[in-house]
């Protein structure tokens, strides 16, 4: 049996939960690629058509079984009905027996091959090429002034690339003696807008030219003073000769007359309690007797611009399964087409303490941008561009050049396609095991169709869970969180994305029949002498919208063969796949579907004894004695000994990445005494219930900040496992309004 040395000390680590739980998922970090072993350095990969000095050909026959229930989803044939989740079976063959793909497979192994070989990501999507952005804090407004984009150019791909933008750096009555000024970006009421579009005949008033009357009013409660529109006519149409009263009549300064200006409307549509204006940009005063105003213009470089962008993708990230609620959601939310940044699209412009044009938003509150974006800390983990620059996992597994920032593909090459086909392949079909021919179907869900637990999206903007420090540690920070705090020069990113197992589920296998028998997600279960609620099941409340309901799975127990086939790899490269056979037995691989939730737990390994593997040396040999048949080569000893090969990678690895090999041995071994699920608080009566609210463990790790500092997501591979504590909610304290005085001059 082939095993990695002292690896017998690796298992499943049981903790004492206290207070705490697991995330499900967690990192195994990418270290420097520079002082790699010349063995795991880029380098062109091995000829297909030829046998490689030194390199190592055969076949590897091995298993998987599954170790609880996993979930293949035959997607194309779900069905969806009125105010239901959606209901989806397993994936099938003709004669009815489950499949489970050769590229699945195929991208489990590869996935764990990257992390330890320390090889460049294979995919890094193009979405990673904005930079992130968090929700600004409230006092973030005070800085911000009205605008609108004067000009734009684009490249020959569309994209805007330059662009002048004016703001209102204020607005003031003649006369006007307070400390601070007026806000300068105009309240519109929302009624009155409506008015006008429906009068107009447009879908809403957005970024339309149009003459108003505004009336200075201060703010009864909170002190500040505004302007507010009363009256609205499209630019060229007869505004009234004398202005209507404003709502809130009440708040208007008397001793200032109504002013007549010119603007274009600010409207975002979006919908939210109390909410009563939108905003006017103003560009002109029609009578300059009653008022003063200045206007500058502002370069928006490529940082601001790509900024904005970022901004609205995270508007779309932060409500992507915002089903119920895109009504009341922005424009610049569900229909970010309509902001493009060109002539007359409105903004907020928002300034630094030092009057420094510091970013530009759709929302006076909006979200604050990192400074770089996921791909430009990926550095030397960067997708190839070329041949040359293949790692280990590209050169194993195949590589396809895809023309992403993150890739660095030239202008030159873009639009060819350069692709290198793997050393491996997966024998297709991957089968069930089974007895006299007969085929394996899917087990039906105990109960009938099951809906879910929503799984969460990745949010990269929770920068304590997915950036790290230059030194490659969680960012630890303590106060509001800030778009100032990671995504920085010297950061990077906090490594690949595992899923741990749920190892009380993958130790009690009578426990786990029972926890997922049921179909209850507030009733407790005994599971590996613990009670825990059902991840799985969806809480209550939940949205069938956005919910997946499972008629049947694949059930723990279920063994799978196939066989791989390796051609022309080196000592490391095959030291390194066979190093992933040979975990300990404790060790499983986390497959399919609901991976979060305690699915899919599978353990593949080598079926060592019909391993056939041949140097360079046993196949020239076969080659130069025709007579020698195929068949008994097969038949002969193997000069090559997978155990020396898996002993010698293991020191390479102990000795050049020996954090990753703690981090990654800890991410498939995985914890036992401890609840795996997405963060969430306590309820009132202090249970720890699933909720379908996970944002509030969020908010509370946010703001109670008063004591200590927010908590980051804990590293893999250290003596104590990567716990995070269930929170108290979060109550708001009501700050007080504040005010501005006159904004940038240029």
């Amino acid at each position: 049996m082939v095993g990695i040395p002292g690896a017998g000390g690796h298992r499943r680590r049981k903790v004492n939960a206290g207070d705490n739980f697991l995330n499900p998922y967690n990192f195994v970090s990418i270290p420097d690629r520079e002082d790699l072993p010349a063995a795991l350095k880029d380098g062109v990969p091995a000829d297909h058509g030829v046998i490689a000095k030194e390199g190592y050909s055969g076949s590897i026959p091995i298993t998987l079984t599954t170790r609880t229930p996993m979930l293949i989803p035959d997607q194309p044939r779900g069905t969806k009905r009125t105010n239901q989740p959606r209901e989806v079976g397993t994936r099938r063959g003709r004669d009815g027996s489950v499949i489970l793909s050769g590229s699945t497979v195929k991208g489990v192994l590869r996935s764990a091959y990257e992390a330890i070989t320390n090889s460049r990501f294979g995919v890094f999507d193009d979405r990673h090429n904005l930079p992130g952005a968090v929700r600004s804090a409230a006092r973030s407004a005070l800085g911000s002034f009205p605008g609108y984009v004067l000009t734009a150019s684009k490249n020959d791909r569309g994209e805007v690339i330059e662009a002048v933008a004016v703001y209102l750096s204020y607005l003031i009555p003649v006369g006007f003696s307070d400390n601070t000024d007026p806000m300068p970006a105009v309240w519109l009421p929302t009624n009155l807008g409506q008015a006008f579009a429906r009068r107009s005949n447009l879908r809403d008033p957005d970024m339309q030219q149009v003459d108003a009357w505004i009336h200075l009013q201060r703010h009864p409660r909170k002190g500040f003073t505004l302007w507010r529109v009363s009256d609205l006519a499209r630019r060229g149409e007869e505004l009234p000769s004398h202005a209507s009263p404003p709502p809130n009549d009440d708040w208007t300064v008397e001793r200032y007359r109504p002013v007549r200006v010119r603007g274009i409307v600010h409207w975002t549509g979006a919908h939210f309690p109390r909410k009563h204006d939108e905003r006017l940009v103003v560009t002109e005063l029609i009578d300059t007797t009653l008022a003063e105003a200045e206007w500058y213009e502002e370069d928006l470089d490529e940082k601001l611009i790509r900024g904005w962008e970022g901004v609205l993708a995270s508007y779309a990230a932060a409500h992507e399964n915002d089903v119920d609620g895109r009504g009341r959601l922005g424009s610049y939310i569900v229909a970010q087409d309509r902001w493009e940044l060109r002539p007359d699209r409105t903004l907020h412009m928002i300034y630094d303490s030092a009057d420094r044009l510091h970013r530009i938003t759709p929302a006076m509150i909006g979200r604050d941008v990192f400074d770089a974006a996921p791909a430009d800390l990926v550095g030397a983990h960067a997708p190839a561009s070329s041949r040359e620059e293949l790692s280990p996992a590209e050169r194993v597994f195949g590589w396809v050049d895809g023309g992403s920032a993150a890739g660095g593909r030239s202008a030159a090459t873009r639009g060819t396609k350069r692709a290198h086909r793997g050393q491996l392949r997966v024998a297709a079909p991957v089968v069930v095991r089974r007895e006299a021919g007969e085929a394996v179907p899917p087990e039906p869900v105990p109960g009938g169709s099951l809906p879910l637990a929503t799984l969460n999206g990745p949010k990269p903007s929770q920068y304590r869970f997915y950036a790290a420090d230059g030194g490659g540690e969680p960012i630890i920070d303590k106060g509001e969180k800030s778009a100032t705090t990671a995504f920085r020069e010297g950061d990077r990113l906090r490594g690949r994305k595992f899923y741990l197992p749920h190892g009380d589920l993958v130790d009690d296998p009578e426990g786990a029949a029972r926890y997922f028998g049921g179909r209850d997600s507030h009733s407790q279960v005994a599971v590996n002498n613990r009670r825990q609620y059902r991840e799985h099941v969806a809480p209550r409340g939940y949205k069938p919208d956005v919910t997946t309901a499972i008629k049947d799975w694949v059930p723990a127990g279920t063994t799978f063969e196939t066989t791989l086939y390796v051609h022309n790899l080196s000592e490391t490269e095959l030291g390194a796949l066979l190093w992933l056979l040979a975990l300990p037995e404790d060790a499983v691989y986390v497959v399919g579907l609901g991976k979060p939730l305690g699915f899919g737990a599978t353990r593949i390994e080598a079926n060592w004894g019909a391993v056939r593997l041949y140097s360079e040396v046993d196949l020239v040999g076969r080659y130069r004695s025709l007579s020698t048949a195929a068949a008994q080569l097969a038949g002969e000893a193997m000069s090559v000994d997978p155990q020396d090969l898996v002993n010698r990678f293991d020191r390479l690895l102990a000795q050049s990445l020996p954090a990753v090999r703690r981090e990654f041995l800890d991410a498939v071994l995985g914890y036992s005494g401890i609840s795996v699920h997405y963060p969430r608080v306590r309820d009132e009566g202090g249970a720890t219930a699933p909720q379908q609210e996970g944002y509030r463990w969020w908010v509370s790790n946010d703001r109670n900040f008063q004591n200590e500092a927010p908590r980051s997501l804990p590293t893999l591979g250290r003596n104590a496992a990567p716990a995070l504590p269930y929170l108290r909610e979060y109550v708001s304290q009501q700050q007080p309004g504040g005010n501005r005085g006159r904004g940038p001059r240029r």
